[in-house]
């Protein structure tokens, strides 16, 4: 499996704007590789899908409390 390397601080701050940012969650829906290199992370291409789809920002604000993980963001 590859490895996944990313700062929880800089993952709490990339969910807080995915829950509250438009612009962010937009991008990371096209782009999301391009994001998570915005904050530092260095996700490996295979474990990035190529169609994002996001949960609403109350379903990501639920999730939040429950985990940090990478998958946490994603349907």
């Amino acid at each position: 499996m590859p490895e996944v390397k990313y700062d929880t601080e800089k993952m709490a701050e990339l969910m807080d704007k995915l829950i509250k940012d438009e612009a962010v969650r937009q991008k990371f829906q096209s782009d999301p590789k391009a994001v998570f290199a915005d904050y530092d992370m260095d996700i490996p291409d295979e474990l990035i899908p190529e169609n994002v789809e996001l949960a609403s920002p109350e379903e990501l604000e639920a999730r939040k409390t429950k985990t940090d993980t990478i998958t946490s963001f994603l349907l």
